[in-house]
């Protein structure tokens, strides 16, 4: 079953659209004749956008020429606001009419103006939602869930309560669109909580999709449950959720003709086909085609039924075109590569380096001792070297090619001891014969290895004070996999981090908290002849949220981690503690721990 949530961001557009065209003439007339008088460029901007977007609802074709002629006074008179309100208007234009190559070039246009402004978050979350729509049209989800997120940032910041409910919303049937289910009933579940909180009843829209979630897994009395709620909602509501209804018919077409219930379901797909004309909603006519086919086969009119299977495949859909999405990726990445000069530069700010602490082991054998001493001194001496030349990168305002290129040789120096480290570790480890000392080392080991690749990411870096976190625990992840797990198919990794910058420091804090919960799950929570589950998620925000959890036994009831003896655990309190964090245990199923970290700008 096809999702439904692109038709929410023109959801207002639309619904109002009938209620306003009578007044809409004079309003444009009005508009126009205030244009010819005022000589002010910034509101000659102001005014013709201003009849492009009203243009919108009766004359699309003057609507590109407003916003252009809104865009060129906006130019003249250097004021960017204008700009970026022209571009997207020029977006929401091309996106109505279905040139979405255009359409993601204007959008991108205006949030590359829009950032280097202040107080502009409702601008950006509008122009991030609509980039992030059309991704999800041309079925590339993975950055229509980036661009959301994105969205969901500068809702969250500027109070949007019914824009942040959306994000939710869309987010969840995003991530049903990639087969991720828990994620997406996790984003229906904080889409419902944050509505009911606010008050707000758009919220209800998200029960369709839960419906269809159940339905994937054949759960039909409880998708019948959810589809019902909705009903109940939209009758009361009217005119305004049309476009919800049909597929909420839809779902439950589907849901009589599995149970064979034939007539319910061919009258529900009639209500529903009634609802997609009126809108023309295109996608949503393929799979009604399919349930009208479905219909007759289960009659015995075969004929029929073949006659809507082709009705269905030759409904095709023109985005699938590869010439296109080319397109649009070349541009996007014309806007990623600004984008992020101009990321590096603002935030290159500074941050006091904080001394990280290894908890040492306890251990019957002296040779390990030994061996853990050694590391966590030569950890201290690399550490050391490299604030040392941080702090003169500082001074000299790292600009100098000499010292960029002292900085990189540090770094190289410092992976290349973390690595000899490493190595003896390794060596000295296959040589023990007890299983707590080999242990003991192998944990090291690990460790080690976390430090090391950070440094190595940073030697090839051209920013030597900000590392890329998703980059980085990707690596992180796969290494221990490969170190530790001799069946990786049995475990499913989800990292979902965006592109989040922090500073070395705090990189290698959470890194170490990584290795730290991952491998415990490969020791404790993995039964290699079962499936392994791991969610990591990284959020930005008034504080950076993250999530870890796996599908393991979980803790035992008796014990609490800031309690537990382990030197695991005792690492994971250390390193929570010198970023001034917070550590919430999750409740079952499974082990799930959240952690919370203040922002430090």
């Amino acid at each position: 079953m096809s999702v439904f949530f692109r038709s929410i961001a023109l959801w207002v557009f639309f619904s109002i659209l009938p209620h306003v065209v009578c007044g809409q003439r004079e309003l444009i007339d009005s508009l126009k004749t205030a244009l010819k008088k005022t000589d002010n460029l910034a509101e000659k901007s102001r005014l013709a956008t201003d009849i492009a977007w009203e243009s919108l609802y009766i004359n699309p074709n003057h609507t590109l020429a407003y916003a252009r002629t809104g865009l060129k006074y906006a130019q003249k008179a250097n004021y960017p606001f204008g700009e970026a309100t022209a571009y997207g208007t020029m977006g929401l234009y091309y996106d109505v009419v279905g040139d979405y190559n255009q359409a993601i070039e204007s959008y991108l246009e205006a949030i590359r103006v829009l950032e280097k402004m202040d107080s502009v978050e409702v601008n950006l979350a509008s122009n991030y939602s609509n980039l992030a729509l059309i991704f999800d049209y041309i079925q590339d989800y993975e950055k229509a869930v980036f661009y959301t997120k994105k969205a969901l940032k500068f809702e969250i910041i500027s109070g949007q309560k019914d824009g942040e409910i959306i994000s939710y919303i869309n987010l969840a049937a995003m991530y049903r669109s990639l087969g991720m289910e828990d994620s997406s009933l996790y984003y229906h579940d904080r889409a419902i909580v944050s509505g009911k909180a606010a008050g707000l009843d758009s919220y209800k829209v998200t029960y369709v999709n839960v419906g269809n979630i159940y339905m994937d897994r054949g759960e039909l009395d409880t998708a019948e449950y959810y589809y019902r709620l909705f009903l109940d909602y939209a009758r009361k509501q009217g005119y305004d959720q049309r476009n919800f209804l049909a597929y909420a018919y839809s779902g439950m077409a589907e849901l009589h003709l599995m149970r064979g219930e034939l007539e319910k379901g061919k009258a529900y797909a009639d209500s529903s086909m009634e609802l997609t004309i009126q809108m023309k909603f295109r996608d949503l006519r393929k799979e009604i085609y399919n349930h009208y086919s479905d219909y007759y086969e289960k009659k015995g009119n075969y004929k029929q039924a073949l006659v809507y299977m082709r009705k269905m495949t030759n409904l095709k859909d023109s985005l699938g075109n590869a010439e296109i999405k080319k397109q649009i990726e070349t541009l996007e990445a014309r806007f990623q590569n600004e984008q992020n000069r101009n990321h590096i530069k603002e935030l290159q700010t500074e941050n006091e380096i904080k001394e990280l602490t290894l908890a040492k082991a306890h251990t019957q054998r002296k040779l390990f001792l030994v061996i853990a001493i050694l590391a966590l001194l030569t950890l201290a001496i690399v550490i050391a070297f490299w604030i040392t030349a941080r702090k003169t990168s500082r001074q000299l305002k790292a600009k100098n090619t000499l010292i960029e290129n002292l900085i990189r040789e540090s770094h190289h120096r410092i992976k290349n001891n973390l690595q000899v480290v490493s190595s003896l570790l390794h060596m000295q480890g296959l040589t023990l014969k007890s299983k707590e000392a080999q242990k003991a080392i192998d944990d090291a080991h690990s460790r080690v290895k976390a430090i090391a690749l950070l440094h190595q990411r940073l030697q090839g870096s051209s920013d030597f004070e900000l590392i890329r976190l998703n980059l980085f625990l990707k690596e992180l992840c796969e290494n221990v996999l490969k170190s530790m797990s001799d069946k990786p198919e049995n475990i499913e990794l989800s990292l979902e981090v965006g592109d989040i910058r922090t500073p070395t420091d705090k990189a290698i804090s959470i890194g170490l908290l990584t290795n730290e919960f991952f491998t415990n799950s490969l020791k404790y929570a993995w039964r290699q002849e079962e499936k392994l589950r791991v969610r990591i998620c990284i959020s930005e925000g008034d504080e950076m949220k993250i999530t870890y959890q796996d599908n393991g036994p979980g803790l035992p009831e008796d014990l609490e981690i800031g309690q537990s003896p382990s030197l695991g655990f005792t690492i994971i309190n250390s390193l929570i503690s010198q970023l001034n964090g917070t550590l919430k245990i999750l409740t079952p199923p499974g082990f799930g721990a959240e952690i919370s970290l203040p922002d430090e700008h």
